[in-house]
């Protein structure tokens, strides 16, 4: 299975698997039929408004029907922006777009995908796109690359109960050792809960596997502002065990 590392807001490194050309393509299938609806729609409304919009100046009439016909064209950008990374092809392949910082997109980050979007997507059927992710070392094309963005598969989303799984006790499920632990996102607990899981690998080397929980205990700590003698994976549950009973 292929790999590449991002880093998370922890100044972790992790390892995510990038989507399949065929995962990027079907979605890329979806979409397009999402924008023909909404382009429908838009032609639609435009004729259903014709009396409205014959009122208004000429340009102020223009200016409304660009709108209306680049708007479908920008779902993708507005889509990903609004949703994580996600467009509805994206949700139904079960793909995402991520930072290879570890950084939650910004506007920027999808705003310059969309333009390459429409040059190696939309004016080449794809064609340049899949070329290009084929042959990358990340899979990325070209908006990726520049965006510095990356398409992966979505990692199944962390359930209370695993969490709770974690916890060796069930007095150390109920205490709250480390209040500022509300600081944490649900993406950092799942990067907790990732590493933690990984090290439990017997196939782990043992320095291999205390140099990753020592690395994201200090990381973690720094962020709740805790100075502990705690062991790293001892302290990492009690952050886990926190986290669960803030949310029940």
């Amino acid at each position: 299975m292929i790999t590449t590392g991002i880093t998370t807001a922890l100044n972790v490194d992790i390892d995510v698997k990038p989507a399949s050309a065929i995962a990027r393509a079907g979605a890329f299938l979806i979409d397009i039929m999402v924008i023909v609806v909404l382009y429908v729609g838009s032609i639609l409304l435009m004729i259903m408004l014709d009396d409205v919009l014959s009122m208004l100046p000429g340009e102020a009439r223009i200016g409304v029907y660009i709108a209306l016909s680049i708007a479908p064209i920008m779902y993708p950008m507005v889509s990903e922006l609004l949703l994580g990374g996600q467009t509805l092809g994206k949700m139904g392949v079960g793909i995402r777009v991520v930072r290879l910082d570890g950084r939650q997109l910004r506007l920027l980050d999808v705003a310059i995908r969309w333009l390459f979007f429409l040059i190696e997507v939309l004016a080449t059927t794809g064609s340049m796109a899949l070329v290009v992710v084929l042959f990358s070392k990340r899979s990325q094309r070209l908006g990726d690359m520049v965006a510095g963005t990356l398409v992966v598969n979505k990692p199944a989303p962390v359930s209370l109960e695993k969490v709770l799984a974690l916890c060796t006790t069930s007095e150390e499920r109920r205490a709250l050792v480390f209040p500022s632990v509300s600081r944490l996102s649900d993406a950092d607990i799942q990067t907790i809960r990732d590493v933690v899981d990984e090290a439990g690998r017997s196939s782990i080397r043992v320095d291999a596997r205390m140099a990753a929980l020592w690395t994201l205990r200090d990381g973690v700590a720094r962020r709740l502002g805790v100075d502990t003698s705690m062991g790293a994976e001892e302290f990492l549950r009690a952050v886990l065990a926190d986290y669960a009973a803030l949310r029940g």
